[in-house]
């Protein structure tokens, strides 16, 4: 029995010396073990992403992007303000320095998004330890496997976000330690760096974060939040400081503004009335996705918006009580609710209407819009479970760990899942359309991958389902008549190809799309007529030219009269 049991007692002291060695750990260097703690979360979370590829708008910033190809396309990265879709220097830097090293293997791409992701949650962390808030270490966890950053961690694009989260939550850091909250007092000592110095790295990061992802302009507002609330009586002299972050966060924003109304086509026509609809019905979607992370997808189904519908102005009025909740709630237990919904608001605000971007032709939110901005109600809910379990004791129960434990675990499972839907180009919008089978952008898509990849009848199938979703967009019509003309069916790109142009007036591309068409289809003067159109419109189109030159050589060669 004694040498049955002998080994038994042996493998539990084993086991015994293990736990110990683990909590004296624990206890003697809680940065680091809860830094690892943090990486494993995000490696179980994100790395199905590693086998991932290339997906939309990569192409734009990485494949396809001329300016990572050569010294001189840095330089004109930095110099040129419409080198790139936006003008977001350091990212494409960033992605710059990995095309050099390793071309065009995605999965150095998604390694780095997703440490720089583990990076965001760290911060975050320390952050809300600076700031006393309970649970701090639980709430970057949280953070670091909500499903609804899958779409910036996995998507290569989306580099921007977790760039400018590191550079973000660095300069915010930096402040607060200027403004010495967060740091133990100095006992008659000197602090070894002076908050000047502090204040100086503080907008140095920030304005790397700018030049990561103009969306960071809201941090100087934020921090302003937090000034009030944690230094109600001496917060004039730091919020001083804040001036310079004012200016640079509003000069990167009018830049951003510009070149999206000018380079990336974004639709500026809503009303006011719209917009502020808008955003109250986009600040209610984006925080119950955060409660409630299901049937995510890469475009949702865009809004009918309607002034005259009573109902729509739920909205923006239960946004109206929640803050006027967090309000009553402060001066019951405290504002740490109000400062954390008050920084939602302020990050959140530029991607809820107000201001227009290119993506909201498809849609009205999207995931990636509130990386940043989800960092106040995660927070507050981490909080919010750790007062409960004060409530039966000093100490956290086991049950609350293992709950706490259960859904961590289950977030990362969800978001290892959700990293399928960006495996490749045709899984993201396959993805899109079993979720929303409306979504004219995703048939479009689908369509060029298969014009792309040499199969032209799919390609006219996702064309004409596109088309039946949304009629009045040109492009679609425009590379269904292309697609049509490739395969013989002269007669039926012709038609596709006059809606182009009656959709589009003044484009010269689509004009002589047209006019191809319309010789193949053996019509050689109206397809003369029209090319010399797109000529007016684009003067000195030498193609054109030749075409014109061409079809007036056939036609006399087979004594037809070809001049209109």
């Amino acid at each position: 029995m004694d040498n049955l049991a002998r080994p038994w007692f042996r493998l539990r002291a084993v086991w015994d010396r293990t736990v110990h060695a683990c909590r004296t750990s624990l206890h003697s260097h809680p940065r680091a073990m809860g830094a690892l703690a943090i990486g494993a979360l995000v490696l179980a979370a994100y790395f199905p992403a590693l086998g991932g590829g290339f997906v939309w708008d990569d192409d734009d910033n990485v494949t396809n992007n001329f300016t990572l190809r050569s010294v001189d396309g840095l330089l004109r990265i930095w110099s040129d303000l419409l080198a790139n879709q936006q003008y977001y220097p350091l990212t494409h830097t960033s992605f710059w320095v990995e095309y050099r090293l390793f071309g065009l293997n995605p999965f150095p791409y998604h390694l780095d998004n997703i440490l720089l992701h583990a990076g965001v949650a760290f911060l975050f962390w320390r952050v809300l330890r600076a700031l006393a808030i309970p649970a701090a270490w639980l709430a970057a966890a949280l953070f670091a496997v909500h499903p609804v950053h899958v779409e910036s961690v996995a998507w290569i694009t989306e580099r921007k976000n977790v760039l400018a989260g590191v550079l973000y939550l660095a300069a915010a850091l930096a402040f607060l330690r200027a403004a010495g909250i967060g740091v133990a007092p100095a006992q008659g000592q000197r602090p070894l760096v002076r908050p000047s110095l502090w204040r100086a790295l503080a907008l140095l990061l920030f304005g790397l974060a700018l030049l990561s992802k103009t969306a960071v302009a809201t941090l100087p507002a934020a921090l302003l939040v937090v000034l009030l609330w944690k230094r109600p009586r001496g917060w004039r002299r730091s919020a001083a400081a804040l001036v310079p972050f004012f200016v640079l966060g509003a000069l990167a924003s009018t830049i951003t503004a510009w070149i999206e109304q000018t380079h990336v086509n974004a639709d500026w026509t809503y009303p006011w009335l719209d917009r502020f609809l808008i955003a109250g019905r986009a600040f209610i979607f984006y925080l119950g996705k955060l409660l409630w992370p299901a049937e995510l997808m890469f475009v949702y189904p865009r809004w009918h918006i309607d002034g005259a519908v009573w109902w729509q102005y739920v909205f923006p009025a239960a946004v109206v009580l929640v803050l006027a909740a967090a309000i009553r709630l402060g001066r019951r237990v405290g504002w740490g609710p109000l400062v954390a919904l008050s920084c939602y608001t302020l990050t959140i605000a530029p991607a809820l209407g107000f201001f227009t971007v290119a993506y909201h032709r498809f849609s009205y939110v999207q995931d990636h819009f509130q990386y940043l901005a989800s960092m106040g109600p995660i927070a507050l809910c981490a909080s919010a479970l750790w007062a409960l379990t004060r409530r039966f004791g000093r100490r956290p129960i086991p049950a609350a760990r293992l709950v706490a434990g259960l859904l961590l675990a289950l977030l990362a499972a969800r978001s290892a899942r959700q990293c399928a839907a960006f495996h490749d180009y045709e899984a993201l919008f396959q993805h899109t359309l079993q979720r929303n089978p409306d979504a004219w952008m995703a048939e479009f898509n689908l369509a060029v991958y298969a014009k792309d990849h040499g199969r032209p009848d799919e390609a006219i199938g996702h064309y004409q389902a596109a088309i039946r979703i949304a009629p009045t967009e040109p492009q679609q019509h425009n590379n269904l008549g292309a697609v049509l003309l490739r395969v013989g069916r002269s007669a039926e790109a012709v038609e596709e190809l006059k809606v182009a142009v009656r959709l589009l007036p003044r484009n010269a591309s689509v004009r002589a799309n047209l006019a191809a068409a319309l010789k193949a289809n053996g019509r050689p003067a109206q397809a003369i007529a029209v090319w010399k159109e797109a000529l007016r419109l684009h003067p000195g189109w030498a193609k054109v030219e030749r075409m014109i030159a061409e079809t007036y050589a056939s036609a006399a060669g087979d004594g037809q009269q070809a001049v209109p």
